[in-house]
Parts: structure tokens; sequence; C-alpha cells
């Protein structure tokens, strides 16, 4: 009598399991349908991983289009950088049907043993899908899109096809798209001419291209790129002599200035202006459908792109160096940015901000001062070290000229001259000026 008591309670109890499993997953098919009946793969968005719906527009209302980096198709593109990004994104990715299910599931194991979101599961199909189609948050909603687009992703094309618009569509950070882009600017070489090293450098750079950007953390780059080299060859890509030279190879970071299309650095800086002023990043931005209407000048963009890449106007160091510069055009009528251009690739516009250092004496000092017939050019100072009302400034290196005029001052940026100006002008009128 007990033992048919046993399985009739065992008999309800799994009944009742298979009921609750049945009915969750009638609740996830309802919330599965809801949240992407409406949600379509845009073939041109694959085609084309540059896509972007955002618009810009010029002074005159004309479009802008900077580019996106060069397209490289996947018969060009090399089999031990392909392997690089598949060994450090989504071993699988040759395998599974657009979403990775024994991912998914180590992922969820991880994630409840920690307490908190810290690992995700994301496959090459879904990332392409969320680079091309949907915005960053981190929502149910967005994550039940973004698999059902990457399922269809799946079965429409290829996974060579799939793996080239991911490759080309990537960001690196600094301006600089696609694959392609990134081995000319970061190693200034075809990406045929890349070492089993330099591909997995590029693998690691989007884990977070701020961070392990070769411009910004070089040593940070090189960790994770030993990352990326132990799962290539963990995964049968590279054998462990191969690993154990690429981990010996030195990164040679390109120090050519490349030749930017001038447009690039304008679009840039008013993508970073437009995500501070709507809090949307770049990225969401682009697939946005806003437009963004600027003052940018065409013809002066292009003034300024062709003074700052001439090579005449710029002295070379003593290793034959040219230095960063960058050029910027405000309209003084209504404040506008007309035009900006820097010759060398950067994370941040606002990463340019500085003191104005010894800018300030031509000026606040010698300008107003030869506005209001304090000195002239011809003008003799001492310069020797010496104080003034209670303050004594001293030049760089403790190195004093004695008797100079005002031009040499300004060519050899005397502390000691300027301060002396100074004093005969006044902070009052300097502050005026």
């Amino acid at each position: 009598m007990k033992k048919h008591s046993f399985k009739r309670i065992l008999f309800k109890c799994s009944a009742a399991l298979i009921l609750t499993f049945i009915t969750a997953c009638l609740i996830f098919a309802a919330v599965f349908y809801g949240a992407t009946k409406d949600v379509k793969l845009d073939d041109s968005k694959i085609l084309s991983p540059s896509f972007t719906s955002l618009q810009m527009s010029d002074v005159n209302g004309s479009p802008i289009k900077p580019s996106r980096g060069a397209y490289t198709p996947y018969a060009d593109i090399p089999k031990n950088l392909v392997n690089a990004f598949v060994a450090a994104e989504d071993k699988r990715f040759f395998e599974h049907n657009g979403i990775d299910i024994a991912r998914i599931i180590g992922a969820l194991k991880n994630n409840i043993k920690a307490g908190s979101l810290k690992e995700g599961a994301s496959t090459i199909d879904q990332q392409l899908i969320k680079n091309t189609h949907l915005s960053n948050e981190k929502t149910f909603e967005r994550k039940v899109k973004e698999i059902k687009l990457a399922l269809e992703l799946d079965r429409g094309y290829s996974k060579e096809r799939i793996v080239e618009a991911y490759l080309n569509g990537l960001y690196f950070g600094c301006g600089v798209y696609g694959v392609t882009s990134a081995a000319e600017v970061f190693f200034d070489k075809t990406l045929t001419e890349l070492t089993v090293c330099e591909c997995a450098a590029l693998a690691a750079v989007i884990k977070n291209p701020y961070g392990y950007s070769p411009f910004n953390n070089l040593k940070r780059l090189y960790e994770r790129r030993d990352v990326v080299l132990s799962l290539m060859r963990k995964n049968g890509y590279i054998d462990a002599r191969q690993e154990a030279d690429a981990l010996l190879e030195r990164l040679i970071i390109s120090d050519k200035k490349p030749f930017i299309d001038a447009c690039d650095s304008y679009a840039e800086c008013v993508l970073e202006e437009a995500s501070k002023i709507t809090g949307l990043s770049a990225k969401e931005l682009r697939l946005s459908k806003y437009t963004i209407r600027t003052y940018y000048n065409p013809d002066a963009e292009k003034i300024l792109a062709d003074a700052v890449n001439n090579p005449d106007y710029l002295l070379k160091n003593k290793n034959g160096k040219t230095p960063d510069a960058f050029a910027l055009l405000v309209d003084n009528h209504d404040g506008g940015i007309s035009a900006f251009y820097i010759n060398s690739y950067i994370a941040s516009i606002y990463g340019l901000r500085r003191q104005p250092g010894s800018i300030a004496k031509p000026l606040f000092v010698y300008a107003p001062a030869f506005k209001y017939g304090i000195v002239t050019p011809s003008t003799v100072i001492d310069d020797t070290a010496r104080e003034f009302d209670g303050y004594s400034p001293g030049n760089y290196k403790n190195k004093y000229l004695g008797q100079i005029t005002v031009r040499q001052a300004v060519k050899y940026s005397s502390n000691i001259a300027a301060v002396d100006v100074l004093s005969r002008l006044t902070v009052e009128r300097a502050k005026h000026f």
C-alpha cells in the first residue's frame, strides 16, 4: 500500500514537472514571438557592414559621407586572421546554427555561480546582428531579437560570408573600421603581410578598442594577444612551436601618418559630441534615424587637410618623424566649427585638451602689448633672473640670455621677458584684449 502510494506521488510530481516545463516553454514562445514579430533581417546591412542610417549634413545641407575603411572579400582574408577571431570570439562558429547552446548553458552556470551577469555567450552571428541591427541596451527583449535574427542570418548566408561581413565591419577604435584598415593603421601592412602574432593582436584589440589599442596601452595588448594565441593553439589552429614563436615576436607599431579622408576627423568628432548630448553611444547613433546638421564646410576642410598633410609645414625630428598635428576653424559669426582635421588617429577630440603653456605669451602678452604701443618686436628686454613684485619666474632649465629683443624672447619662449612685458601691460589690459 505504501509502495503504491509512493508511485502515485512520484507520478503526480513528474506530471507537475512536465506541465511546468511545458507552461514555461509556452510562455517563452509567446514572449519570444511578441518581442520579435516585427523584427526582420535587413540584407542591406549585412551586405554592407559599414551601413549607417544616421544622416549628417554640412553647412549647406549637403550630406557628409565619411569613409568607413576598405572592404576585403573572404577569399583575400588570411586564414590565420579568421582563425584568430574565431578562436577568441566563437570557437564553434563553423559548427553551430547562429547560436551556441553549449556556450549559453556554460555561461548561465558561471553567471549563477558568480551571482551576476559576468559572462556572455554571443556568437559571431549575434555580434554581427548587434553591430548592424540593434542597440547596446542589455535587456531581455534585445537579446531575443538578436537570437531570432542570428538564426535567420545563419540560414540565409554561408559561414564565410558572415565572418567576412563581421571582420569588415568591426570597429577598432580611433576611427578605424574593418581589419584591412586596422592592419594598415596599426602595422602599416596589408592583410596578406600579417604574421600570426599580428593576427592575434588584431583579434585582441576588439575586446576593448580603447584599452587594448597599440597607441594607448601596448602592455595590455600584449597580455590579451597572449590569451588569443593560447586559444588558437587549444583549438588546433596553430601548434606549440608557432605559438612560442608568436609569443616572442615584438609588435612593430606603425609611426607612419596615414592620410585620413578629409571629412573623417570632423565626422568622428560630431559623433562624440552628439553622444554627449543624446546619451547614446556612437554605434547607437549610427543605427539611429537621427539627422545631424553641422557647420561643416567641405572647402575649408580640404584646405586644412592639405595643409596638415603638407610635409613642408611640419619639421621632422632627428629620427625623421613628423609630429601629430591638427587644425580647427571656428566661424566667428555663429561660433560653429567649420572644419577640423588631424593627421593622426585619436580616441577622442577631448583628449587633445591641454593647458595653453607658452602659447599664452604671444596671445595674452605680446599681441596686446603691441596694440597698446608698450613694446615693438625690436624692443630690448633684460632676460636675467629677477623679481617682479614678489614673484620670481624662471626660464626653462634656468637658461638666461641677457639683453634680447622681443622677437628673440618669443623665439626662445623666455618666461622672464613675458612677465616683464606683462608687468608693463597690466593683467587687466591683457584680460580685456
